[in-house]
């Protein structure tokens, strides 16, 4: 098909190839390499242009060869030729920012759409349908995910607030932009006084370099396993994500209130706890009357849920 084209082009065949791009986009099934080197090689193309495929059709088309592409690599079918097309699509989608571009300047409508079909890729990197659900919060901050009912409790990923969120992102952002630039320098610059093994600024450096690595991959891992907590889904019933917890010690009759929040909020001497300490843990999932047990130094201390309200 790719030699095809190739050999319309330089015959200059404008009608044929128009053609052959609209049949390519219909069949993409059967065509799916044709099409996304169409898409990446001559979108701009005055031929291309005349087949009139919409940019959203294109797009959502780029979608389900990605979304074939993962599950012909699952399933051990042509895993190379599949690989290669795959990172080529996720490359114009994600990378090069063509969804970004169609998320900003379309109506609502179009933006459910783009984001179900991307939803259900579902060997998708989270962390892209992360990034795509905070680009359309950003515009419509009132916008509802399909499905978000059925997440209040997340058991694998880690829960987090928008603000923190974004606060986690800035600080990977600042690592791989100032610091971990800034740190190669100083390697080159303490490199240049020579003999390193005595050189202390080299080794200091090098300690530098080794944090900043460490502390990149650590944020890197927690930003891709991260679900955003939206606050219309506070669930008041039972103790969970974003609520404000009044316990009473069941000996002393002793009242405490905690926020319970993710490990990235955690503030013990605040009394925000965390959901996946031990403590946490422990009463998440209560109702209002339930007691629960928890050891702490070694003592065994007994607490009944009063109140539950929403914190955030």
């Amino acid at each position: 098909m790719l030699s095809m084209i190739e050999s319309l082009k330089q015959e200059g065949c404008q009608d044929k190839l128009t053609a052959l791009t609209a049949f390519c986009f219909e069949n993409y099934r059967d065509n799916r390499e044709a099409a996304v080197w169409l898409y990446n090689n001559m979108k701009n193309e005055d031929w291309f242009k005349a087949a009139n495929i919409p940019f959203e059709k294109q797009l959502i088309t780029l979608i389900h060869i990605l979304d074939i592409s993962f599950r012909e690599i699952e399933n051990r079918r042509d895993t190379a030729e599949n690989r290669k097309l795959n990172k080529q699509v996720h490359t114009i989608l994600f990378k090069e920012g063509v969804l970004n571009e169609l998320i900003d300047r379309t109506d609502i409508d179009t933006t459910i759409r783009i984001y179900t079909f991307i939803n259900d890729v579902k060997d998708l990197d989270p962390a892209d349908k992360m990034a795509l659900k905070n680009r359309i919060l950003s515009l419509h901050p009132d916008f509802k995910f399909f499905g978000d009912e059925e997440k209040k409790v997340v058991t694998l990923g880690l829960i987090a607030t928008q603000a923190k969120y974004t606060e986690k992102q800035r600080q990977l952002a600042k690592i791989l932009n100032e610091e971990l630039p800034a740190n190669s320098k100083e390697l080159e610059y303490a490199k240049s006084l020579g003999d390193l093994s005595e050189n202390a600024e080299y080794k200091a450096a090098l300690e530098r370099q080794t944090f900043l690595n460490t502390t990149l991959v650590k944020l890197s891992e927690e930003i891709e396993r991260a679900q955003l907590f939206d606050p219309s889904l506070v669930n008041t019933a039972r103790v969970s994500f974003g609520t404000k917890v009044t316990l009473s010690n069941a000996d002393t009759g002793e009242k405490s209130e905690y926020t319970i929040l993710g490990p990235w909020e955690s503030d013990p001497e605040n009394r925000v706890i965390s959901y996946l300490s031990p403590f946490g843990a422990s009463i998440m999932n209560k109702a209002a009357g339930e007691q629960t047990d928890f050891v702490i130094n070694g003592e065994k201390a007994s607490y009944i849920i009063e109140t539950i309200t929403a914190a955030i």
